[in-house]
């Protein structure tokens, strides 16, 4: 029988071999590698990869002051056609098209282009030109189309809603359709292709040129501007919420842009429009001086 004190012995030095052994194991460990420098900042995410791919057309369109751009690089998304003799959806001799953001609209037969959605409460400002192309009738009439508001009411040749003319002598004029109303000065109006407007003078630069149209649709108000010329003001407009409609009527012409401002209600009328085509104001500065 080994004595209790060899005992102890013997187990505290059993121990401090184990304890040895145990520091000699952890030392054989390699410690982490030390990096010198900061911790490596997050990466912010830019929140447009987070947008789905269906709403990103949707996010070009729209810019950060709310203004929607109804033309694209890409086509006509934002419109649906309507041809007399074909209906919707339907250009086989394709009568609109665009060409690196230029609609262009041969005229070559009667029909228009509609938005899919409804629109009020704007200011619609488009840059147009003529361009040579005449057909049927129109070959040997001023040239002819139109710019239509508040369409509403089934597809087909003159849609309601209120057109504000573009056509050679009588650029700016608005002529109600089918069944629409409105009020200008003390007169009501509501007979259909009733024409407002009669310009004393043409307003319209020369053929070939660029000219810009301003339509006003806020609450039941309107108002058209032609190269910053008023032209017509209405009241009491009934619709006053609709599509917008790209005639096309026997003359080629050409869209850059067509660009919807949104108003919560209708601004004092400028002295000078703001969107006089940039050539004409250069011209104007170069005669000037």
């Amino acid at each position: 029988m080994i004595p209790r004190g060899v005992a102890l012995a013997l187990l505290t030095g059993l121990g401090m071999l184990a304890s040895a052994s145990g520091m000699a194991q952890t030392a054989a460990i390699p410690a982490p590698a030390v990096t010198e420098g900061k911790a490596k900042e997050a990466v912010p995410v830019d929140p447009k990869a987070a947008v789905e791919p269906a709403k990103e057309e949707e996010a070009k369109a729209e810019d950060k002051s709310g203004v929607t751009s109804l033309l694209s690089e890409e086509g006509l998304e934002n419109f649906y056609s309507w041809i007399a003799g074909a209906g919707v959806f339907v250009d086989p001799k394709g009568v609109f098209s665009v060409t690196e953001g230029v609609l262009r609209i041969s005229g070559e037969k009667l029909g228009y282009l509609a938005t899919r959605k409804e629109h009020s409460d704007f200011r619609l400002v488009a840059e147009y030109k003529w361009g040579e192309g005449k057909f049927g009738d129109r070959s040997q009439k001023p040239r002819s189309s139109g710019l239509f508001i508040h369409g509403t009411g089934e597809d087909k040749e003159w849609m309601r809603g209120f057109e504000s003319q573009i056509a050679e002598g009588r650029t700016g004029n608005v002529v109600i359709h089918g069944g629409a109303r409105f009020t200008v000065g003390t007169n009501n109006h509501s007979r259909a292709w009733t024409e407002i407007g009669k310009p004393k003078q043409e307003l319209e630069n020369k053929l070939g040129e660029w000219n810009t149209l301003e339509i006003f649709g806020v609450g039941d108000k309107m108002r058209v501007l032609v190269n910053g010329k008023l032209s017509v003001e209405a009241t009491s407009l009934l619709p006053n919420r609709g599509k917008i409609l790209l005639q096309s009527n026997g003359a080629e012409i050409f869209f850059r842009k067509l660009d919807l401002y949104p108003l919560d209600k209708m601004p004092e009328l400028p002295k000078e429009s703001a969107s006089v085509p940039a050539e004409q104001k250069t011209a104007a500065v170069q005669a000037v001086k």
